[in-house]
């Protein structure tokens, strides 16, 4: 009987947490977030995981219902490679906020402002053959209404 709890107890933490038989290069082709959580609470949309990349990967889209500034705070910790984090505007602008090239250091401290113009947009991950932790959290503004994508 306490293998049988054992083992449900095991198979429970590994579908918690995530985790597969695929390695980390089956996980970069297919670009994917690992261990990810979002949620809204009253003062920010909080997003966490593990970025696997070899290309690009969407994060969240915004609609943003007139100009407003909002923030970023968190981190990006380095396992691998390098990352970009980047906001796309309505019009196909393209804003880069963070380049991990840019920082040596494994843990990246985000600490953002940005001006979203009316519209909608998208925030998204780009990288190559790269594995990062995240966890970021967008202020929350009446003007500026998050959306998960996939």
């Amino acid at each position: 009987m306490q293998k049988i709890i054992m083992t449900v107890m095991i198979i429970m933490t590994v579908m918690m947490t995530g985790c597969s038989n695929q390695s980390s290069d089956d996980l970069k082709s297919e670009n994917v977030f690992n261990s990810f959580s979002a949620q809204k609470t009253d003062n920010d949309y909080q997003m966490s995981g593990i970025a696997y990349l070899s290309s690009e990967r969407d994060l969240i889209d915004v609609e943003v219902n007139s100009d407003t500034e909002i923030s970023i705070l968190g981190t990006l910790v380095r396992k691998e490679g390098e990352i970009k984090l980047l906001f796309e505007d309505t019009n196909g602008n393209i804003t880069t906020l963070i380049d991990s090239e840019n920082n040596q250091d494994n843990t990246i401290e985000v600490d953002l402002s940005l001006l979203l113009n009316e519209g909608s947009g998208k925030f998204y991950f780009s990288g190559n053959s790269c594995i990062f932790d995240f966890d970021l959290n967008f202020n929350t503004q009446e003007e500026v209404n998050y959306f998960m994508n996939n």
